[in-house]
């Protein structure tokens, strides 16, 4: 997923097992902006106990990612089948 709103839909659908966040995000103070949202996020996986890491900047999460080439801020992860190792790591 590209954008921290997608995230917080998914999140709001119980669709996730965790949330992965860039740790260089703009900051944007308007309403609705950045700090909002991530704040929002952050709150969401507090309750509904959802790991959150916060790794790598947007550049090297969009290589990680399939959005090769592009900045990425956020990545919402569904299921962690097969990666059972690299899941317990980042918890």
């Amino acid at each position: 997923m590209l954008g921290l709103r997608e995230v917080q839909k998914h999140l709001n659908a119980d669709n996730l097992t965790m949330v992965i966040l860039a740790t260089n995000l703009e900051k944007v103070e308007e309403a609705k902006g950045t700090d909002e949202i991530v704040t929002a996020i952050a709150a969401t996986c507090r309750s509904k106990k959802i790991p959150l890491v916060f790794a790598m900047n947007r550049w090297k999460l969009g290589c990680a990612s399939k959005f090769k080439g592009q900045l990425v801020s956020a990545v919402g992860i569904r299921s962690f089948q097969g990666a059972n190792e690299c899941y317990n790591e980042l918890v």
